[in-house]
């Protein structure tokens, strides 16, 4: 099938750009991202047999697209083939929907191509009728460039008219083939020019300024697409043409400029590198089919006017274009530039103008809508968009003049933006454009300085409208109305015990006096020692009626703990049952609840039996509970919460849920957890029945399920964390639910944890709300449409709260941009119990409401123009290697395995750099799922330096009192090596001790902290980093032998069958067989031959089987 070569001498016959595209592809299998397509609707007759006829001819007529690319010893070899036919494929697309049809093109294009021995051409046809079909040509990178596509369609115009007898068959060919232009190349790279331009190159690159660094706010949302189209309005482009006449410059001098300064100012860069993909088609070259391109790093400083910077890029271009020659994989290589991982070294965006549509009907159609038209085989075409090329680079603009207006196109990453990120940035990026050319002269880091009114985002809180009056009423006065009216409804079930309105008065009067009888005077704290019951909801509400505060305290907890949060809240009495032994080491009085006679009479109601106004000693300012929650320096802290601020809420909450008389309501969480009050008397102060969730199945699904179904739950509040415990029983066994409200709170809410609950029998709102700011802050009403978020929303703020974003210069920052949220209105508690500074840290003035404080929350979020979006804690955002990372983000991906029924994140010291570390409890113990198989589904959804290095197996999560993963417990764990490292339950390679193998996988355990590592896992799959890399390399070195290791050799080789089968591979002189015969050395030969004298001093490591 080959035939050799074509004898050049000592010529090179592929071109630097193929020899770069070639190792991509051989690091790279199976990616298809250096494939590109042109595609068009074509409207009229079309002969198929004629099409195929042309394709031959074209391939017959081009050498180059009959060339495969071979390995040789590590190096590539061009083959050129007698008869090598593309691939194409003829689809009936009668009935399919456009959005089918452009799935099946789309996937036609992502079927990556066989370098080594099929064509890298393909072509696809879609019969949509008689009158309509859809062109597809599909081709790789390594033999033609877009330039080239239209060359070829115009080859392919040609010769089907030829075969149809409308056009003669005759074609001439340009003076120059592929061939002759790679011999070109070669000859440039021996001359001085080429010195001259590394000289440039290493000047203009030393010291490359750091990656890039995106706020995780573009990637939030669905991920689906990594590219948008959008344009750049008349006006402003009338006024990039003024501007560039003005400087003696281009539009692409501009765009340049600004696209360069916005970038520096989205990733605040002051030093940044940017890709600008140029054309090697000197005249001689305009016909050549072919990759006839590079891609120049043009430098920029940012910090001056707008002006001067314009004055630089075009300076710093026509200096590049003046090297273009050197070609991007040789600066690289010769500066040996630090590698990120899969990211490129030297700059991770570009901009790249691909003409002006008068050029050719190509470009016409590029980035153009169904109403561009051209005409091909004298048959009118339309565009049809095919998505490629996307991820190459972090971000890419792509634009082309279309005379009034600019046609422009994002393709990024999907590990840094998603659809909806890029949408924003477009939008953004335009009235950047507009600021910087409105008023060039003045400085950019001033006209781009973060300014809220250019987004629509004033300064102040989110939500502008006035706050209610504060209430004069109390949780008591609005219970004792409920009695007025509806005194013989039942208020509480538990059990078999239940207790109606006026029981649940009477005893709470009896309690009141008992308490002011025992010394207790309104303003008091008082504690509460009892288990979810009866008695525990009578206790809170005599304790109110008396005028203090009641304070959950669990009877479960450790003694030392009860004794701190006793001492912490001056605590002078406690309310316990009749089980409790006297002997308490809390130092403070106990009382005995129990029911007496009186307080539990039957018969008629009778209102005058108690006054109980006269026993409502609590106001509006009372404290209506305090509740303690851990304090991260060990100290419990105790906040104290209003009756006004709870009434507050609720009648806030009215707005969303209208809880009507009668609404069955559960008593599900712990008292110490505020969403009690909620659960409580958001039930007894509208008219409700409170079921109290038994304590012994409140862990247990079905039985709880079974409770919320007889008892014809209504409402019902829950964790998501619970609400995924509960998930495989709900869906296991359907019951009859009566539920009207599922209320979220406490944790992030995952789409795929809501997802299964949704349904139009009832609505979901997902909550935010710390204790310090009373319950809930923020609602979202959970639909289908939210679940595109891998996170939902937490919502708008409430009514009687005001919410602030504010960055750490306490400005507003623009919509889409990371913010602390502080929290102020009515639900501002006191304070903490006892921690004067801490309160005053915590609690702040609010700057725009005179006499009002705000709470400091530590929590991030970023609004959208519509709602929040919660991002983690401030103690969550951690830095590794460099780069923000928040931890919640990876959690939410790691929870969204099906293997996986929970996870956590922390960060862990090795060898003196930070590394992530991945706990997760598996939803069956008997089916775990492999490492390959979580890092797969990582590197799907995060960056690869969000990557974790370790994953580790728990059987369960440790959490603290209010069900939050403790990360403090958890590293103790580790440490104490009580955590299973997933990669120890493989099977480890069989190698001989003391062979190049075992070397090298010893230093890759040792620095990945891992317990095995497979022959062919990849170094950057299991956890690896270029920091990591360093150190290995830093090792391997010192092997006999391995000296002369390059680090970029780690980067060719990474994987420890192919490192080691590196060292061990036959050093002599290549001598390819079926491919052009080669007089001089090539790099690789030179390399090889280099090391045949280490082979003796590595005899030692070498002993053994070694065809491993």
């Amino acid at each position: 099938m080959y035939k050799n070569c074509p004898q050049t001498g000592d010529e090179e016959l592929l071109s630097m750009q193929q020899r770069a595209l070639w190792f991509i592809d051989n690091y790279t299998p199976g990616d298809s991202k250096y494939n590109i397509s042109m595609a068009f609707r074509i409207h009229g007759s079309f002969q198929i047999d004629a099409f195929r006829y042309a394709v031959n001819r074209l391939v017959s007529k081009n050498a180059i697209l009959r060339n495969t690319f071979v390995n040789v010893n590590g190096e590539p070899r061009l083959v050129i083939n007698e008869h090598l036919p593309p691939v194409l494929e003829v689809f009936d697309a009668t009935n399919l929907s456009q959005e089918a049809l452009e799935d099946a093109v789309q996937n036609f294009h992502s079927i990556p191509f066989q370098l080594e021995k099929a064509s890298c051409l393909r072509f696809g046809i879609y019969v949509v009728s008689a009158e309509e079909y859809v062109l597809h040509m599909c081709v790789h990178h390594i033999v033609s460039d877009f330039t080239s596509m239209g060359l070829m369609w115009d080859q392919l115009e040609h010769y089907y008219l030829a075969e149809l007898g409308e056009d003669d068959d005759s074609w001439l060919p340009p003076a120059e083939d592929f061939k002759d232009y790679a011999v070109k190349e070669q000859e440039y790279y021996q001359s001085e020019a080429a010195e001259e331009s590394k000289a440039y190159w290493s000047e203009c690159l030393k010291q490359p300024p750091a990656v890039l660094q995106w706020d995780s706010f573009w990637r939030k949302g669905p991920n689906d697409k990594s590219s948008i189209l959008f344009s750049i309005g008349e006006e402003t482009t009338k006024k990039i043409k003024r501007l560039a006449s003005k400087i003696g410059g281009s539009v692409f001098t501009v765009m340049l400029a600004a696209w360069s300064a916005y970038i520096a100012r989205e990733t605040k860069a002051a030093d940044i590198v940017m890709g600008v993909p140029v054309s090697m088609r000197h005249s001689v070259h305009q016909h050549i089919i072919g990759c006839l391109f590079n891609t120049l790093p043009i430098r920029l400083s940012v910090g001056q006017t707008f002006h001067h910077f314009l004055l630089a890029a075009k300076e710093q271009l026509l200096s590049a274009l003046d090297n273009r020659n050197f070609c991007l994989s040789q600066i690289v290589e010769h500066l040996a530039v630090e590698r990120y991982d899969d990211r490129n070294p030297l700059f991770q965006a570009a901009v790249n103008m691909l003409g002006q549509v008068g050029q050719s009907r190509w470009v016409a159609l590029e980035m153009a809508d169904d109403s561009v038209q051209a005409s091909w085989a004298r048959r009118t075409i339309s565009p049809f968009r095919v998505c490629q090329q996307e991820g190459l680079l972090d971000i890419e603009l792509l634009f082309l003049d279309a005379g009034s207006y600019l046609r422009c196109e994002f393709k990024a990453d999907k590990h840094f933006f998603s659809h909806l990120g890029l949408r924003i940035f477009a939008e953004r990026f335009k009235q950047a454009i507009e600021m910087l050319i409105a008023d060039p002269d003045e400085e950019i880091n001033t006209l781009l300085a973060p300014k809220s009114e250019d987004y629509n985002l004033p300064s102040g809180p989110l939500n502008s409208g006035v706050l209610p009056e504060v209430s004069n009423q109390t949780l008591v006065s609005l219970f004792d109305q409920r009695v007025t009216q509806q005194a013989a409804s039942v208020a509480i079930r538990y059990s078999a015990d239940t207790l109606t309105y006026l029981d649940l008065q009477r005893w709470s009067l009896e309690v009141a006096v008992q308490l002011i009888q025992n010394g207790v005077v309104p303003g008091d704290r008082v504690g509460i020692a009892l288990l979810p019951s009866l008695e525990a909801v009578v206790a809170m509400l005599g304790i109110m009626r008396a005028g203090a505060g009641y304070v959950p305290l669990d009877p479960r907890l450790p003694q030392n703990r009860l004794a701190q949060i006793v001492e912490q809240s001056e605590m002078k009495l406690i309310v316990v049952n009749a089980d409790v032994d006297p002997d308490n080491e809390c130092k403070a009085k106990l009382m005995t609840i129990a029911a007496t006679e009186s307080s539990l009479a039957s018969g008629p109601v009778d209102h005058g039996t108690f006054d109980h106004a006269t026993f409502n000693h609590c106001t509006p300012a009372s404290i209506a509970y305090s509740v303690f929650t851990s304090g991260s320096t060990g100290i419990p802290k105790g906040i104290d919460v209003e009756h006004s601020s709870v009434v507050s809420c609720f009648k806030a909450m009215d707005e969303y849920l209208s809880p009507a008389s009668g609404e069955v309501w559960t008593w599900f969480h712990a008292a110490s957890f505020d969403l009690s009050v909620w659960e409580i008397w958001g039930a007894l102060c509208s008219g409700g029945v409170l079921v109290i969730v038994p304590d012994d199945i409140r862990n247990q699904p079905d039985k709880l399920l079974d409770l919320i179904a007889a008892e014809q739950v209504t409402i019902i509040t829950q964790t998501p964390s619970s609400l995924k415990s509960l998930l495989s029983e709900f869906q296991a066994r359907p019951r009859s639910y009566a539920i009207k409200h599922w209320v979220i709170c406490g944790e992030a809410l995952l789409s795929a944890t809501i997802r299964p609950y949704l349904n139009t029998r009832w609505t979901l709102w997902n909550m935010y709300g710390p204790a310090e700011a009373t319950i809930y802050t923020t609602v979202e009403k959970v639909t289908e449409e939210l679940t595109d978020y891998n996170v939902i929303p937490i919502g708008k703020p409430l009514n009687f709260a005001t919410v602030y974003l504010l960055n750490p210069a306490g400005q507003t920052p623009p919509i889409g941009e990371i913010g602390e949220i502080y929290i102020g209105g009515r639900g501002v508690a006191r304070g903490y119990v006892g921690l004067e500074q801490l309160t005053n840290q915590c609690f702040i003035a609010d700057p725009y409401i005179h006499h009002g404080r705000i709470y400091k929350t530590g929590d991030l979020a970023y609004w959208d123009g519509e709602r929040i979006h919660f991002c983690g804690r401030v103690d969550d955002q951690v830095k590794v290697s460099g780069y923000r990372i928040e931890i919640a983000e990876i959690e939410d991906c790691l929870n969204r395995h099906h293997a996986i029924a929970d996870a956590a994140v922390i960060i862990e010291s090795h060898e003196g750099l930070d590394r992530l570390v991945a706990i997760f409890v598996p939803v069956s113990k008997d089916s775990l799922p492999d490492e390959s198989a979580i890092r797969d589904h990582l590197r799907a959804y995060l960056p690869t330096y969000m990557l974790p290095g370790r994953i580790m197996l728990a059987d369960e999560l440790p959490r603290n009192a209010h069900n939050k993963i403790d990360r403090r417990t958890l590293n103790g764990l580790i440490k104490a090596g009580q955590l299973t490292d997933i990669s120890s339950l493989r099977l480890a390679p069989v190698l001989p001790a003391d062979s190049i193998f075992a070397e090298i996988s010893r230093i890759w355990c040792e620095v990945l902290g891992r317990a095995t590592v497979g022959l062919d896992d990849a170094f950057f799959n299991i956890g690896g980093t270029s920091l990591a890399l360093t150190q290995i390399h830093a090792q391997l070195v010192q092997l006999p032998g391995c000296d002369t290791l390059a680090l970029s050799d780690l980067f060719r080789f990474p994987t420890i069958r192919k490192l080691a089968n590196y060292f061990l591979s036959p050093l002599q002189p290549i001598t390819p067989v079926d491919v052009a015969d080669k007089s001089t050395q090539t790099r690789r030969q030179k390399t090889l031959n280099a090391r045949k004298a280490l082979k003796e001093k590595q005899t030692h490591l070498l002993k053994g089987e070694q065809d491993v």
